[in-house]
């Protein structure tokens, strides 16, 4: 098990342009079981129906439901910075807030 300080999170829609594969091959060969490698299928027809440019994990393409891969993918990165959290209940993350008034 890799020391927890020392991990990494890297978070893709795969199937994206701009993405390549060799990226997170080398952080995994570079940082090993520290590399946390989140990986979202946003390629045609994917089952969660992310569009073909999905870019932003965390922002734009988070889909807040709870099995979406996106909202996992939240969790994990949450979990990352709560120290022990492997013996803590995982709470619900943040509700992303939304601008409905834009100047």
């Amino acid at each position: 098990m890799p020391n927890r300080e020392c991990e990494r999170a890297g978070l893709a829609f795969l199937g994206r342009q701009g993405v390549p594969p060799q990226r997170f091959a080398r952080l995994r060969e570079e940082l090993g079981d520290a590399f946390v490698a989140v990986e979202i299928d946003s390629g045609p027809g994917n089952p969660e129906g992310y569009r073909k440019g999905a870019h932003s994990v965390l922002t734009e393409d988070l889909r807040d439901l709870e099995n979406s891969a996106t909202r996992a993918a939240l969790v994990q990165v949450l979990d990352l910075f709560r120290p022990n959290s492997v013996s803590k209940p995982t709470p619900e993350p943040p509700r992303p807030q939304r601008c409905t008034d834009r100047a």
